[in-house]
């Protein structure tokens, strides 16, 4: 690396016009990737501390080289260093704030350190920035789901693409019909997690909603419909045993006037299975 730079001192100042300013910083960030890959190579193999010293080298000879300090982050957090790695990766986020990578690495380093709200702020930006279908941006939306943040994120998104039909689209209508499907799934996808945590009557109020705003989608339609119909009844279940196990209770403790009332709404809802 030394001679590199005694030959391009030497050029430069022999021969003021040899070299424009582009060339150099072009020799220097081709230098600057051969030592990023030799770091790779290390740690490919498990030499985390000699790959550090190349990723690190990388970025003294060329000091605008994103994607290497993400490198040496992940460096860091395989070390248990999580303020240097965090460092790092914010660094490559200074020097260019669409690297993705480093957003997705600081919201899984946040996660990881119980810093949830701080994480969040990452998988949004990781979510609003990534392209359709690609699977950190589908990963960042079915994180801030799980945190709670999800809704929030998406509502935003729908009003964004409500301006953007809003000028683009000639009927209203239709834009009015979109943006419904849009947060029929919104409940529905909110209702998927809740009932996954088994909150079934939080669940039940999140499908209610989705089927009063009537989506003029028929396949959606039946989703949200059909899903409604198994969790109402599992929660009847629920509630069934609930009842069942008050009456008899209530009966062990000779409380007999309160053993029939859980037995009369146990009976109503057993009654109800058949409508």
């Amino acid at each position: 690396m030394r001679s590199l730079y005694v030959l391009l001192i030497a050029c430069f100042t022999f021969h003021p016009f040899a070299f424009s300013q582009d060339a150099i910083q072009e020799q220097l960030k081709e230098e600057a990737r051969k030592y990023r890959e030799e770091g790779y190579r290390l740690q490919s193999i498990g030499e985390a501390k000699g790959a550090l010293t190349y990723y690190q080298k990388a970025a003294g000879i060329y000091p605008q080289y994103t994607e290497v300090y993400n490198d040496i982050g992940v460096i860091y957090e395989s070390f248990g260093n999580s303020a240097k790695a965090l460092k790092m990766y914010k660094k490559a986020l200074d020097i260019d704030p669409g690297y993705l990578a480093a957003c997705t690495n600081i919201a899984l380093l946040y996660e990881k350190m119980g810093k949830v709200r701080k994480a969040g702020r990452y998988w949004i930006r990781r979510y609003r920035h990534g392209k359709k279908g690609e699977y950190w941006r589908e990963m960042a939306r079915q994180r801030l789901l799980e945190s709670g943040l999800y809704p929030e994120v998406h509502q935003e998104m729908l009003e964004e693409e409500a301006a953007i039909l809003s000028r683009e689209l000639v009927y209203v209508r239709e834009q009015k019909r979109l943006k419904t499907i849009e947060e029929v799934r919104l409940h529905f996808n909110i209702a998927l997690a809740l009932f996954e945590k088994g909150e079934l009557k939080e669940a039940l109020k999140e499908l209610e909603t989705a089927l009063s705003l009537k989506p003029r989608d028929k396949e959606l339609q039946m989703e949200v419909a059909g899903f409604y119909t198994k969790v109402k009844r599992l929660y009847k279940k629920d509630q069934l045993r609930k009842y069942v196990d008050e009456a008899v209770m209530h009966a062990e403790e000779d409380n007999y006037t309160f053993a029939s009332q859980s037995l009369r709404k146990a009976l109503s809802i057993i009654s109800s299975f058949s409508e």
